[in-house]
């Protein structure tokens, strides 16, 4: 097997020197269609500009809107070189798995690889000696991460809509309940749309969120681009002791890692995923081009008085009601699009427990059962902020920066040249940052969470 993957190394090495888009570092279609006819065959498959929208969709939500409060945590000058830096981070990482995921497909005869799969067989079938046998390791290690990070998304995008439903509903009626009352009238409302499954049928959701997501954000640029205060009123550069929380919440505004494979898995044409001008590599522009904008001017309107999300900073007008329903759609009809990263880790760990015939009903029951669960981790722990910049701090390190790297690592070894190899180097300068990443982060959202709670 390793002289398989080393011709195929060989033969993308070759389509590389004859080209500069990525997209020629994997098989074509029809290459991988002689391989395996059942290659990227599906009766619900989506196309170039419906992948689009579900990764712009899986990356912008409150982690967007978190932005302003990223920003507070690093500075404006600061805010904007990191945000710059995280995007090109996570555009390699991403586009660095998919490629790896499409070389397995291509060597494995498979028609798509999940996340986890390709970090068991990369383990498995990859150049790194130490690495052989422990693909179940890997695989298990992925999927850990996996449940982390998008049942916090989801559980996020759950505190978020009670927030929302509470400020609309006291404006309007003189009441004080608890957002926890908020919070399971939300899950009423969210969990028909939670037990969505097929991408092409969550399709129209995202494009609608979407509408409903850059409508409320142009309102919201509209209103904190009037009467802007000096740059000169906010700090350049943060403490750096408050680093680690803008760090993990870019990461949480910016990362769909998740999402990605699933979304690639299931194009008509793969092979316009990746490449300069790929799937991709929009999204990502459009997606780092976003928090950039709405974390500088929010920060810069509001500063240090700015919430978890800018959203939440609107006027109590009719105007900022609007913006809020807007906002709380586009969270809604993206909650199934997230959930989709969850319910693929938990029903491939038990859908060999039922029977076939009953696969269809229990598959929906163990989704219905996530989509509640979300609900009591949200009533558990109802604070915005601090919670996105733990599941930033602790999934999308790991699931965007670690894991990817570890995968190409592993895959890629060079036995001639060893631990000096550049691309070596390079995937355990991504670990560390990742660790640090990690634990720096996790130990600020720790702090945040006890002081809120004291």
């Amino acid at each position: 097997m390793d002289t398989q993957l080393a011709t195929i190394q060989t033969t993308l090495e070759i389509k590389t020197a004859e080209s500069n888009s990525c997209a020629d570092l994997v098989p074509r279609k029809e290459e991988q269609q002689e391989k395996n006819p059942n290659t990227r065959e599906f009766k619900h498959a989506t196309t170039d500009f419906e992948t689009f929208l579900h990764i712009i969709k899986a990356s912008l939500g409150s982690g967007l809107l978190a932005t302003p409060d990223a920003f507070k945590n690093a500075g404006i000058a600061l805010g904007l070189i990191g945000t710059a830096m995280a995007v090109a981070a996570i555009t390699h990482t991403t586009a660095m798995l998919v490629r790896n995921s499409q070389t397995l497909c291509y060597m494995l005869k498979k028609p798509f690889l999940t996340y986890f799969e390709t970090a068991e067989y990369a383990f498995e079938y990859g150049n790194l000696p130490a690495a052989k046998g422990h693909g179940g390791l890997a695989r298990r290690f992925v999927k850990l991460f996996s449940l982390i990070t998008y049942y916090g998304v989801n559980t996020i995008y759950m505190v978020l809509i009670a927030s929302t439903i509470k400020q609309l509903v006291e404006t309007r009626i003189d009441t004080q309940w608890n957002i926890r009352w908020y919070i399971l009238l939300a899950l009423i409302i969210i969990l028909p749309v939670g037990v969505i499954k097929l991408m092409k049928f969550l399709a129209p959701f995202s494009a609608f969120a979407n509408v409903c997501l850059f409508g409320g954000l142009g309102i919201i640029l509209c209103r904190i681009l009037r009467d802007l205060p000096p740059v000169s009123s906010r700090p350049l550069v943060a403490p750096i002791e408050k680093i680690p929380l803008f760090i993990s919440t870019i990461l949480f505004g910016c990362e769909g890692i998740g999402i990605v494979l699933p979304a690639e898995n299931e194009m008509k044409n793969p092979d316009h995923f990746l490449g300069w001008t790929g799937v991709l590599s929009w999204s990502m522009f459009c997606i780092g081009i976003s928090n950039a904008i709405v974390g500088f001017f929010g920060y810069l309107k509001f500063g240090d008085e700015v919430q978890g999300s800018i959203s939440l900073n609107m006027q109590d007008d009719w105007i900022s009601e609007l913006v809020k329903i807007l906002i709380a759609l586009a969270i809604l009809f993206s909650y199934g699009l997230q959930m989709t990263v969850t319910s693929e880790v938990v029903w491939d760990s038990v859908k060999d427990r039922f029977h076939k015939n009953n696969s269809k009903k229990a598959y929906y029951c163990v989704r219905s059962s996530l989509v509640v669960g979300t609900a009591v981790v949200a009533a558990v722990i109802p604070n915005l902020a601090p919670i996105i910049s733990l599941f930033g701090a602790v999934g999308f390190s790991m699931m965007g920066l670690f894991c990817p790297a570890v995968i190409d690592l592993v895959l890629y070894y060079d036995p001639e040249r060893g631990w000096t190899d550049w691309r070596c180097l390079k995937n355990i300068l991504l670990m560390l940052a990742a660790l640090a990443a990690t634990l720096l982060g996790t130990y600020s959202s720790m702090v945040d969470i006890i002081t809120n709670y004291e």
